[in-house]
């Protein structure tokens, strides 16, 4: 069960990470690095929140080096009664390459919520855990 604080900074932090997109364009991959981006097909707003246990400065996207990294995403969405929820898991992939694009998409069926790590057409990694969502306003 979380907390009101957890629930506060999670809104906070959302709403951060939603006015930092619109400052500068997202990266492009590099010989060095990869990005991973988020789509969905809903009205929820998906959000990178923490690579590797650190907090990240532009919500749109993470860049990473090769190998393995824990990605914590946040989904902002309604809940059947309209109100705000934030929801966050953890993907985890250990097989990462440098210069590439990965996107985390976000699917829902029925009231579930999944995201899956992809590459190209290839599904890489998946929310098997759910969401630990709070309440929000």
């Amino acid at each position: 069960m979380l907390n009101a604080s957890h629930c506060l900074k999670a809104a906070l932090a959302a709403a951060t990470l939603s006015l930092c997109a619109c400052a500068t364009p997202p990266p492009n991959p590099g010989p060095d690095y990869s990005v991973v981006r988020f789509s969905h097909d809903n009205p929820d707003e998906v959000l990178g929140e923490k690579l590797d246990g650190k907090s990240t400065s532009d919500g749109r996207t993470f860049k990473i080096k090769a190998g393995s990294h824990d990605l914590v995403v946040i989904v902002q969405r309604q809940d059947t009664n309209g109100k705000m929820q934030y929801c966050f898991t953890t993907l985890h992939y250990a097989q990462f390459k440098d210069d590439e694009v990965y996107n985390i998409h976000e699917d829902r069926l029925g009231s579930k919520v999944f995201l899956q790590l992809r590459r190209h057409t290839d599904v890489l990694a998946t929310n098997t855990g759910g969401l630990n969502c709070s309440p929000g306003s």
